[in-house]
């Protein structure tokens, strides 16, 4: 499977997804019938997942049929994209450090007029109890 712009989809790939409202990893590709027919799925999907850091362990998320990729935003994040997330991660884990210990967060982003506006970390406990929000302008 490919993403809209014809890059090859892995297992583990940092995208953006919901529009750009959204930064999760692609846990699960089910492109071969027998894949996508085991999840009950009619076509090719992708599954999604906003846990944040990656577990290459987790099986499941959010499906996303190839035909709502573009519709969607679905797309690898760009390098600077990336370095402005892990710089926004270390300044919003370094906030609630002293607040919290969290086992995973989920990166969602706040976005207005088509800009990218601030990231919103969701920290979370083993149990995925939320333990607290924090966030980040974007540069």
């Amino acid at each position: 499977m490919k993403y809209p712009d014809g890059s090859m989809i892995q297992v583990g790939d940092l995208i953006w997804w919901d529009e750009g409202h959204c930064v999760g990893y692609v846990q699960v590709i089910a492109e071969f019938k027998v894949e996508y027919a085991n999840w009950g799925l009619g076509e090719p999907h992708i599954f999604v997942s906003n846990v944040h850091p990656f577990d290459p362990a987790m099986q499941s998320g959010i499906a996303y049929p190839e035909s709502f990729f573009a519709d969607e935003g679905i797309e690898l994040l760009l390098p600077e994209d990336r370095v402005q997330l892990e710089q926004a991660a270390a300044h919003a884990h370094q906030m609630v450090a002293t607040n919290f210990k969290f086992s995973t967060y989920s990166v969602f982003t706040d976005v207005r007029d088509g800009k990218l506006f601030e990231w919103v970390f969701i920290y979370r406990d083993d149990d995925g109890t939320e333990l607290g929000r924090e966030t980040v302008p974007v540069n």
